[in-house]
């Protein structure tokens, strides 16, 4: 049985698939590390779109050519114009009514 990674579920920042520096569009670049981990939280397969974020935090869509245990390969295609993720952060409060004695 294989085992589910935490952040399957979690999402959160683990989850992000950060590049370690600017991509060229079109070129192969190689995930190691952080990334590659990230890269296996989302279960990512050869052929897969997918979001990677650049250290300007610049998103871009990314197709994967490459992946085994080691590493992966992507090929960023597309450069977003607008960042995937909203800087706002919403929390959510309910309150719940005291009990009558």
């Amino acid at each position: 049985m294989v085992s589910t990674p935490a952040c399957v579920n979690a999402g959160g920042l683990q989850s992000i698939i950060r590049l370690s520096s600017v991509p060229v569009l079109q070129q192969e670049l190689l995930l190691t590390g952080a990334s590659l981990n990230a890269l296996r939280c989302w279960q990512a397969r050869s052929g897969e779109i997918l979001t990677v974020v650049d250290p300007e935090t610049v998103a871009y869509r990314a197709r994967i050519s490459h992946v085994d245990h080691e590493s992966a390969t992507c090929v960023p295609f597309e450069k977003l114009s607008e960042q995937a993720e909203s800087p706002v952060r919403i929390a959510v409060y309910h309150s719940l009514p005291e009990k009558e004695r």
